[in-house]
């Protein structure tokens, strides 16, 4: 039987959970997390899907519970001790492939001595950007490969840039094919919100940059209530504009002269993902999502930049980048 960990039973690690029930052969899947209450609530969410197999699911509160080798594990904690568990899991237990959560980690450090860890035990890990394997952004790449992207704007009511703006700028990676970014001066607002995960930092205003491939970028997140999240990709030949929650792209010609066409955009839940993705590294020993190498990359122009301005903001020297 296969043999899958699960590091951290909150939000996100319920829904990985939901969708390593519907792995299609037996495996022992263990969910660790110290909290007695996550452990319930994941356990309960796991119930409400019908498992594709005969699976063995194990809820521990500690690493030391783990006695074998994982096949794949996946450690989905808050970004302010996912370095440390990695480090634990790799020399307690050990693993074959790896999957991360986003944000990566708190400290720019962290990064290079990820990549070093995971190279010594040579285990390949990849970040949870799921964007890149929606067949939706797929089938977008395809038809984006003959024109040039021009502007790419992330925009709507609070949406949680400094947690989730990682998602947008790995999504321009993928869409333009370069993971180099530049931020402008200007544009977000002066100050340092509270995040609803507690001890990190959120962001209002208007992240602005230029990608490698010189496509300008714009993210922005209001403080202005009730404005729906979409995603507008400007290119020399059209533009398309994306609303994920009604599962729609909307894309006008250059000439503007045909009106828009209304196509499908299928959003992939990670409910539904994580056995995807997990079945094409055991098959193949890779899969769709960018490689942790791909991703610190992206990360650590993000997070220095977003350091920078909480300097600026704080007047204090920081250690750390507190998103998550």
């Amino acid at each position: 039987m296969k043999k899958f960990v699960l590091i951290g039973a909150g939000q996100i690690g319920s829904r990985h959970l939901q969708s390593l029930v519907k792995y299609p052969e037996a495996a022992v899947i263990t969910v660790i997390d110290p909290s007695e209450e996550a452990l319930k609530t994941a356990e309960a969410r796991s119930r409400e899907i019908a498992p594709a197999a005969q699976h063995r699911i194990e809820f521990e509160s500690d690493l030391d519970a783990l006695k074998e080798t994982q096949d794949v594990g996946i450690i989905a904690t808050n970004a302010k001790i996912r370095y440390h568990i990695l480090e634990n899991l790799l020399n307690q237990a050990g693993v074959q492939n790896l999957i991360l959560e986003k944000v990566l980690f708190t400290r720019p450090q962290d990064y290079e001595k990820a990549i070093n860890i995971l190279e010594k035990h040579r285990v390949p890990a990849w970040v949870n950007c799921s964007r890149r394997v929606y067949p939706a952004y797929q089938a977008l790449r395809e038809r984006l490969s003959t024109e040039e992207i021009l502007h790419f704007t992330a925009i709507g009511a609070d949406w949680g840039m400094g947690s989730n703006g990682i998602h947008m700028l790995d999504l321009l990676a993928f869409l333009g094919g370069s993971s180099e970014f530049s931020f402008a001066e200007r544009g977000l607002d002066p100050v340092l919100h509270k995040s609803k995960r507690e001890g990190y930092w959120e962001f209002t205003g208007f992240l602005n940059g230029l990608n490698g491939n010189n496509s300008r970028f714009s993210l922005g997140s209001l403080a202005t209530p009730n404005i729906p999240f979409s995603l507008e990709i400007l290119t020399d030949r059209g533009k398309y504009i994306i609303h994920e929650f009604q599962q729609k792209m909307f894309k006008w010609e250059s000439d503007y002269r045909s009106g828009v066409s209304i196509e499908p955009f299928p959003v992939v839940y990670q409910s539904d993902l994580t056995h995807r993705v997990v079945k094409e590294i055991l098959d193949s020993g890779s899969c769709g999502l960018s490689t942790l190498r791909e991703s610190a990359t992206i990360h650590l122009q993000l997070i220095d930049w977003l350091m920078r301005f909480a300097k600026s903001v704080t007047g204090k020297q920081l250690q750390e980048c507190l998103i998550s």
